[in-house]
Protein backbone atom coordinates (compact mmCIF):
# COMPACT_ATOMS: atom_id res chain seq x y z
CA UNK A 1 0.00 0.00 0.00
CA UNK A 2 1.27 3.48 -0.89
CA UNK A 3 1.21 6.61 1.23
CA UNK A 4 -1.07 9.45 0.13
CA UNK A 5 1.94 11.41 -1.09
CA UNK A 6 3.13 8.54 -3.24
CA UNK A 7 -0.35 7.89 -4.59
CA UNK A 8 -0.86 11.53 -5.59
CA UNK A 9 2.63 11.71 -7.10
CA UNK A 10 2.00 8.63 -9.24
CA UNK A 11 -1.39 9.94 -10.34
CA UNK A 12 0.19 13.29 -11.24
CA UNK A 13 2.98 11.68 -13.27
CA UNK A 14 0.53 9.51 -15.17
CA UNK A 15 -1.73 12.47 -15.89
CA UNK A 16 1.21 14.59 -17.05
CA UNK A 17 2.46 11.82 -19.32
CA UNK A 18 -0.95 11.41 -20.92
CA UNK A 19 -2.05 15.03 -21.26
CA UNK A 20 0.94 17.30 -21.66
CA UNK A 21 2.46 18.19 -24.99
CA UNK A 22 4.68 20.86 -26.49
CA UNK A 23 1.60 22.93 -27.34
CA UNK A 24 -0.21 22.41 -24.03
CA UNK A 25 1.50 22.82 -20.69
CA UNK A 26 -0.31 21.55 -17.60
CA UNK A 27 -0.60 24.01 -14.74
CA UNK A 28 -0.77 23.09 -11.08
CA UNK A 29 -4.45 24.06 -10.85
CA UNK A 30 -5.46 21.82 -13.75
CA UNK A 31 -3.33 18.99 -12.44
CA UNK A 32 -4.62 19.15 -8.88
CA UNK A 33 -8.23 19.21 -10.08
CA UNK A 34 -7.62 16.26 -12.41
CA UNK A 35 -6.13 14.06 -9.69
CA UNK A 36 -8.47 15.26 -6.90
CA UNK A 37 -5.66 16.58 -4.75
CA UNK A 38 -5.34 19.86 -2.86
CA UNK A 39 -3.41 22.40 -4.93
CA UNK A 40 -0.81 23.20 -2.26
CA UNK A 41 -0.22 19.53 -1.52
CA UNK A 42 0.22 18.73 -5.21
CA UNK A 43 2.77 21.51 -5.58
CA UNK A 44 4.66 20.32 -2.51
CA UNK A 45 4.95 16.68 -3.56
CA UNK A 46 6.03 17.61 -7.09
CA UNK A 47 8.83 19.84 -5.80
CA UNK A 48 10.61 16.73 -4.53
Amino acid sequence: MFSKSTEYALRAIIYLAQKSSVDHKIGITELSEAIDSPKSFTAKILQN
